[in-house]
């Protein structure tokens, strides 16, 4: 390539638009399995992954035989984070929280934090406003989140190396968090992004089509009155489509150059946004999909030691007596995110009674002044003050007394 026609490229892209562009590609290029949020959006890295997108895209489109930066646009406001304008094009620090398993990601919700420096769900609802809050506040106290399924069994996911399976964005699209599941249909990418707008104070209403409800949402999304001003869409427009649950409205849009359609939908309480690549959304599958919720009791099994809040202080002591220890800050998380991640069993053949040894006992005080008391006994059985008996997984049991050696520097 000369090195005129590289400038050239460059310069018919806009900034606002790599922004974006580079800020959704960093957030889902991560390793399955990590629920933590990481921050992503540094200088150097900005700087970096804004020359590999310019690069690939001034090679690429040419290719293609498109010369816009509308190639780009996608059917929402930008900045692709949230927000009606582009007032303040910096993403926000809690970029996002990646999950393998729909399991983990209710945990996630669920989870505790800290009162400082927690990089939780939960933590961080003191710096993203109410409608974030309210979002994370229902899904917790539901303890359930639709998903997509087909035949009402959860779609297969990607499972692709270095990518999560699904994604959790505090705020994105329309100024309101979603969740995104990356799924395999027919053996191609299909992703679906799930939100509630009520959190936003945006009441779903079934008398209203999912072109006039889009608008009550974000009034400046791409829609079927203003998409001929985006060069990128071949159409947008309403059409019925056969679920299972029966006819639905949707609204389409088509891409220019592209087999890729959006679907744009609402069910019960959520919008819904399916995004198809390769064109293998059909009227037969279409007729088998569903967005649920699906069976929860293994997950709800797993959340049953902590309750949602911040924590102050945990303590630690033994039975019989003999050893005390209390933690806080970073400590403390360690020991909280140690109760998160324990996979129980709630129905399992041994007595905990008729077993002898050490106990021990894990005090976890919350700002508000709640205490939840935790019996770790013999490294096979675990419980809450008032609660059953639940057998944990040797491997996992033991790790307690290897975390308690690090916390105490043994």
């Amino acid at each position: 390539m000369r090195e005129q026609e590289f400038l050239d490229g460059v310069s018919l892209i806009e900034a606002d638009v790599v922004e974006s562009f580079v800020a959704m590609d960093a957030r889902l290029q991560r390793k399955a399995g990590r629920s933590k949020a990481r921050v992503i959006w540094t200088r150097i890295g900005a700087v970096a992954a804004c020359f590999a997108v310019v690069l690939c895209a001034v090679m690429i489109l040419p290719m293609l035989g498109v010369g816009s930066p509308e190639v780009f646009d996608p059917p929402f406001e930008l900045p692709f984070w949230g927000g009606s304008s582009n007032e303040d094009p910096s993403p926000p620090q809690h970029s996002s929280f990646d999950f393998d398993s729909y399991r983990k990601m209710i945990r996630g919700f669920k989870k505790s934090g800290l009162l400082a420096g927690s990089n939780s769900i939960q933590g961080i609802k003191g710096s993203m406003g109410e409608t974030y809050t309210a979002f994370v506040d229902k899904v917790a106290k539901d303890g359930e989140f639709p998903q997509p399924m087909l035949n009402g069994q959860p779609i297969p996911y990607q499972n692709r190396e270095g990518f999560s399976n699904i994604t959790f964005f505090p705020s994105e699209l329309y100024d309101l968090p979603w969740v995104w599941y990356h799924c395999l249909v027919e053996g191609e990418r299909v992703n679906v992004q799930i939100t509630y707008p009520a959190c936003k104070g945006v009441a779903v209403d079934p008398a209203k089509d999912a072109s006039e409800m889009l608008k009550a949402v974000a009034p400046n999304a791409v829609n079927v009155d203003n998409f001929e001003d985006r060069p990128s869409y071949k159409a947008v427009y309403l059409q019925s489509i056969p679920m299972e649950a029966g006819e639905v409205g949707v609204l389409v849009y088509e891409i220019k150059n592209s087999n890729k359609k959006i679907y744009t939908f609402f069910a019960g309480e959520a919008l819904v946004m399916v995004t198809d690549y390769e064109g293998v959304m059909t009227h037969p599958l279409w007729r088998r999909f569903s967005v649920g919720t699906g069976e929860i009791s293994d997950e709800a099994e797993e959340d049953a030691l902590l309750q949602a809040g911040y924590v102050t202080q945990v303590a630690v002591s033994s039975l019989p007596e003999g050893y005390a220890y209390a933690y806080e800050g970073e400590d403390a998380m360690a020991i909280v995110d140690y109760l998160d991640s324990l996979s129980l069993q709630s129905r399992f053949k041994e007595d905990p009674d008729e077993y002898t040894g050490m106990t021990w006992v894990i005090s976890v005080d919350y700002a508000d002044g709640s205490t939840v008391t935790v019996y770790h006994s013999g490294n096979m059985f675990i419980r809450t003050a008032d609660g059953p008996w639940y057998r944990m997984e040797y491997e996992e049991a033991e790790r307690f007394d290897a975390l308690l050696d690090e916390l105490n520097g043994e």
